[in-house]
């Protein structure tokens, strides 16, 4: 006897083929029948009829490295249909913490809930304390290039020698060796930034060599997207890796259209060379990141602390102040203080700057008596870099096209929060609560770009094979119980910016290794998660 029945929906199995009626049946954590017929008896059973039946969402870029150690439970990632999640992208991992990383947790983009205390040093530990969070969702990591840069050369902008290559590479590798997917690298991230394509190229090999994937965050989306994506070509072609471009998109209106260009050059490359390329993409014209991502990269050089006392400095922050302006103007080509002011803040450190989240820096700039980049300066300052922020950047048709190509998944860029308790504080970009259901409702039932089974196989099958996720992303037999059961005709992300953390409407029943984690649009609170660690070479 089976244990769980998912009876009479429409299953849509993550391979791209088109859906058939049919019946689901799960015994412990196996898909032990997927066939239009009727499975057999079960102790427990679902009616899916008018339902579509699809794997469960694997959210192959994400940042929840800290979030799901302060809320395993992850509500917005399972509420949504995901049930794996993929850390550590941008470069953004959390270990090693070992040689120059002291001033690591300091980087505004890692602030957030620290429950763990950062109490581990290896990558291995600190996989060993996410397996002991049980998370609902499954997890995979990513090794990020930040902390193994860190380790090896501080928060310095120069190349590494022989010797210091050499001990990135072997932090990289024993990352790998603990379980690790491959490794990330965020090049407009410092120190990751300060990497030459001789320091990428060698670090993609090692991952080649363990059969792991390379995902990479651009040096430029603006002004330099174009010669960007060439750079990843290159090192590509290079290396011999795989390299996944993490939400590919163009920033600043006089660089619309030009994702069409960077496809082309990819397109080129893998036909015609044969180099390994893809990307993946959100579906929301705004993004989000840490406010001091819009300091040139040079102000870095130190870290935070560096960069904080230029800001303290009269002199030194005139010279920043003249670089944003210079360096936006030139990248976007509009006027800088305009495009400065649309910026929306959405988390900050301190409570008493807790009323600046919801508001742009032109609202903070009046409050204040000042003009929007006085605002921004300050509140890197008195947030001590701890400010993220949704920008206005994108063009909405030309996101769309992106999400339709052979070559896109969808993921969310966001991470696994809550409404409520330490990782409610902030105001999170909408992407962290509604990635999936708006694909599926804005882009396949209300626009017709995608069929169904279409976007299904861009949240599944091709992304659990790009990633080298073992038995998931398909509904079949065998296959890891992940899946999720909608309404294709109700399903829709429901919140906006200025109101994001809101749970999408059509989702009936998410199941993560044959337990329900989400059933009736309600968190069972169950945790059955796994740690889904890369297999030994």
């Amino acid at each position: 006897m089976l244990d769980f029945a998912i009876r009479g929906g429409l299953i849509v199995d993550g391979t791209g083929a088109p859906p058939f009626q049919g019946d689901l049946g799960i015994a412990g954590d196996r898909i032990e029948f997927v066939e239009p017929g009727p499975a057999p008896p079960a102790r427990e059973e679902f009616d899916a009829a008018g339902l579509a039946v699809a794997p469960g969402f694997i959210d192959v870029h994400t940042h929840s490295d800290l979030t799901l150690l302060a809320n395993p439970l992850a509500h917005s990632k399972v509420m949504q249909g995901v049930t794996t999640e993929v850390l550590g992208n941008c470069g953004f991992g959390v270990a090693p913490l070992v040689g120059g990383t002291q001033g690591l947790r300091e980087i505004g983009a890692y602030a957030q809930p620290d429950a763990a205390e950062w109490q581990w040093r290896s990558m291995g530990e600190y996989l060993d304390r996410l397996q002991q969070a049980r998370p609902s969702p499954n997890v995979a990591v990513l090794a990020g290039h930040i902390p193994i840069r860190a380790a090896a050369l501080g928060f310095s902008d120069r190349e590494p020698n022989d010797e210091e290559l050499g001990h990135m590479a072997a932090l990289l590798e024993e990352a790998l060796d603990e379980g690790c997917l491959g490794v990330s690298f965020g090049l407009i991230y410092p120190p990751s930034c300060y990497a030459s394509i001789r320091e990428l190229t060698s670090l993609a090999r090692t991952a080649r060599q363990a059969e792991g994937i390379c995902t990479i965050h651009i040096r430029d989306e603006a002004d330099g997207f174009l010669d960007a994506v060439k750079e990843v070509v290159e090192v590509a072609r290079g290396s011999g890796a795989f390299f996944e471009i993490s939400h590919l998109k163009a920033a600043g209106r006089k660089n619309w259209g030009r994702t069409a260009e960077a496809i082309a050059l990819i397109e080129a490359a893998t036909a015609r060379q044969g180099v390994g390329l893809g990307f993946d993409a959100y579906p929301y014209a705004a993004g989000c990141t840490s406010l001091s991502v819009s300091v040139p990269a040079r102000f870095h050089v130190g870290g935070t602390e560096a960069l904080l006392a230029l800001l303290r400095s009269p002199e030194d922050r005139a010279a920043v102040r003249e670089a944003i302006l210079q360096e936006r103007a030139q990248s976007t080509g509009e006027d800088p203080l305009e495009s400065l002011g649309k910026i929306l803040v959405t988390g900050v450190e301190t409570e008493s700057n807790r009323a600046c989240q919801g508001l742009t820096l032109s609202q903070i700039a009046a409050q204040r008596g000042c003009d929007p980049l006085e605002a921004m300066l300050d509140l890197l300052l008195e947030e001590h870099g701890g400010v993220t922020v949704v920008h206005f950047s994108m063009d909405e048709e030309e996101v769309r096209r992106v999400l339709c190509h052979p070559l896109c998944l969808v993921a969310s860029d966001g991470l696994a929060v809550a409404p409520f308790g330490p990782t409610g504080a902030k105001m999170p970009h909408p992407r962290f609560y509604g990635t999936f259901p708006r694909v599926l409702g804005e882009l396949v039932r209300k626009r017709g770009l995608l069929r169904l089974e279409e976007a299904v196989a861009k949240m599944t099958g091709r992304s659990a094979a790009r990633f080298g996720i073992q038995q998931r992303g398909l509904l079949a037999r065998r296959n890891f119980a992940d899946v999720v059961v909608f309404d294709a005709q109700r399903i829709s992300d429901l919140g906006t910016y200025l109101d994001p953390a809101r749970y999408p409407q059509g989702i009936s029943l998410v199941v993560v290794n044959g337990q329900a984690v989400v059933r009736d649009a309600q968190h069972t609170g169950a945790q059955p998660g796994r740690l889904l660690r890369r297999g030994p070479r």
